[in-house]
């Protein structure tokens, strides 16, 4: 996928998601973790770069409770 990276916004029901986006960083947190997906399979099915995915999951480990 061809842009600049994604930022990890609030302003989706008030839950962080990928900007431009509606896959929240649980989201692919459970597609990951939950369901073992390698997380470049994840970033192919939603036509994001593994950059993208990882950065989720980095904003879901760093902030969750």
């Amino acid at each position: 996928m061809n842009q600049v990276a994604i930022r990890i916004v609030r302003t989706l029901h008030d839950e962080p998601h990928l900007e431009g986006r509606r896959l929240t960083a649980r989201f692919i947190n459970k597609q990951v973790e939950d369901r073992s997906l390698d997380p470049r399979m994840v970033a192919d099915r939603h036509d994001l770069d593994a950059a993208d995915v990882y950065r989720a999951l980095t904003y879901y480990h760093d902030n969750s409770a």
